[in-house]
């Protein structure tokens, strides 16, 4: 029982680190290239390429992150 709390706890810390290092990160913005809605927020580290729903026109895409413009 003590080594699950403990590995939950250790868990928690390096969600937690990951969370404050991109804390200071701004993200940026990944959006439909139909309509330009906002499909979803990157940050700097993010790479590769997403599929993606847009929720205002409904059409479906695969977006490379790092060639969409903001």
């Amino acid at each position: 029982m003590d080594q699950q709390n403990s590995q939950q706890s250790n868990s928690q810390i390096i969600v937690f680190n990951v969370c404050h290092k991109h804390s200071a990160d701004e993200p940026r913005t990944v959006r439909c290239p139909y309509c330009c809605h906002v499909l979803i927020f990157v940050f700097n580290d993010t790479h590769g390429h997403i599929k993606s729903k847009c929720k205002s026109c409904g059409k479906e895409s695969i977006v490379n992150v790092l060639s969409n413009d903001t």
